[in-house]
């Protein structure tokens, strides 16, 4: 990492997340496994020195962690129990270590949830700031989700990060886009139904009556703060069940579809995968795996004038004037699917009608 790089996170760190001289701070990334594409080894295998420029920098302001864990191979699976220990600290752990297994697989009773958080609450040894650098993303997982609703720690989530994302998304005006992105939040704020299409097939409604959207524009230096460094959307867990039509990604996780693929959803869920690129083979297993993965989990929309990359859906998903559309996990943000698994695609140039009241109006960016 060069100076100018270093200079960058380090503002991140007192700027975006507040870090201060008497708190802890835990960074942690995964490695490169084998199974990576040959287009994204060189991203891949700059993550853990990213991931160190983070830790020295944030160790010279506070006490800081570092760990790293082989990769998980999906989004929203939980992170190994040696990472909650440093998290939470082992005298606490050690509480409800017998339910490692349980909540390494994701099938935690909501007693046994309440429980654990009772216990971390109660044992008060949770690190202050956690910057998440691995390429599968942690943020809707338990383990963020008590960090910071339990514990009140600041939470940055930065899975698939590029160091070019520091010169470009992360460089825009904090404030412009904090305006921009609770302009975005105020007009969707109430909507019962949103509707979205677009010229290239799609057409699909969500159901967000009772739901609440939320900001994301990158200032996470308030206690319980979550959110995407690089940041810039507005987003919702749809009502489940809820959501019926046709939405068509021309984009993957890191790389363009060689064929457009089309989800059919209805009542919630994708029935069918129309496509021929080997993607949809990829996640028809995911689904024969785990059903609840097929849940529409997620609709966002984009507010970062400086996100431009559509290769890369850390950024893609914040770039301005798109939608988003995830399948799986929706438990950490306001749903009730939890699976290990979460996936989102971008759409560009959408139409989007907002239903408020049984009134209608147009989702207008400028």
């Amino acid at each position: 990492m060069n100076s100018q790089a270093n200079q960058i996170i380090r503002k991140i760190l007192k700027n975006n997340m507040g870090l201060k001289p008497n708190e802890r701070c835990l960074v942690f990334t995964d490695l490169l496994n084998e199974d990576v594409v040959e287009n994204q080894k060189l991203r891949r295998s700059k993550l853990p020195l990213i991931a160190k420029a983070f830790f020295e920098e944030a160790n010279s302001i506070a006490k800081a962690f570092y760990f790293e864990y082989p990769s998980l191979g999906s989004p929203a699976s939980e992170p190994p129990f040696e990472l909650w220990e440093i998290a939470f600290g082992k005298s606490c752990t050690k509480e409800f270590e017998y339910l490692k297994e349980k909540i390494l697989s994701k099938t935690l009773s909501d007693e046994e949830k309440i429980l654990i958080e009772s216990i971390v609450k109660q044992k008060n040894e949770s690190v202050d700031v956690i910057i998440a650098l691995p390429n599968y993303s942690t943020s809707h997982t338990f383990f963020r989700k008590l960090l910071t609703n339990t514990c009140g720690s600041r939470f940055a989530s930065m899975p698939l990060f590029d160091e070019n994302m520091l010169f470009g998304p992360l460089s825009v005006d904090i404030e412009e886009l904090k305006d921009n992105t609770l302009r975005v939040y105020e007009i969707l704020k109430g909507a019962k139904v949103i509707k979205v299409s677009a010229k290239n097939g799609t057409q699909i409604e969500f159901n967000t009556e009772g739901r609440e959207f939320l900001a994301d524009y990158g200032l996470l230096d308030k206690p319980g703060s979550f959110g995407n460094l690089p940041a810039g959307e507005v987003f919702i867990a749809p009502n489940e069940g809820a959501t019926n039509g046709y939405f068509v990604a021309e984009f993957g996780p890191t790389f363009k579809f060689n064929n457009n693929l089309c989800f059919v959803v209805k009542d919630g869920y994708v029935r069918e995968i129309i496509g021929s690129d080997n993607y949809t083979n990829t996640l028809e297993g995911i689904i024969k795996k785990y059903p609840q993965a097929a849940n529409i989990a997620e609709l966002g929309i984009g507010t970062n004038k400086k996100a431009k990359d559509p290769l890369n859906i850390l950024e893609a998903e914040k770039i301005y004037k798109t939608i988003h559309m995830a399948l799986g996990d929706n438990s950490s943000f306001g749903g009730k699917v939890s699976v290990p698994f979460h996936q989102d695609f971008v759409l560009f140039e959408p139409n989007v009608i907002i239903i408020k009241d049984n009134k209608s109006e147009y989702l207008y960016f400028d």
